[in-house]
């Protein structure tokens, strides 16, 4: 894999980190919880959620499952791989979504 694609194949990977978290605010946001009810529940302050839902901070999966624990969101991830010129496989993609827990 050349840079160009090594690039877009980056940029496609942060649009779907930042596709998960607006997945988990609008979660969020349909149960009617408040920014300081997630920090409440996460042991953190307002600020560090507001941050996070604006996709500011490149958080860790501690902070993700974190998140997600407190509007009630099971997280599931995939990754996939795809074949090179070469035959080689290489990570072409991470895909992450959440869904409401019932």
């Amino acid at each position: 894999m050349d840079m160009k694609e090594r690039q877009a194949l980056g940029r496609r990977n942060a649009d779907q980190q930042l596709g998960l978290v607006e997945q988990l605010t609008s979660l969020r946001m349909e149960q009617s919880l408040s920014v300081s009810d997630v920090a409440k529940d996460m042991d953190v302050d307002p600020a560090f959620v507001r941050r996070f839902e604006a996709g500011g901070t490149n958080f860790t999966m501690s902070t993700l499952r974190r998140y997600a624990k407190a509007v009630n969101a099971e997280l599931t991830f995939t990754a996939t791989a795809r074949k090179t010129p070469e035959g080689v496989g290489c990570a072409d993609s991470m895909t992450g979504s959440a869904t409401r827990r019932r």
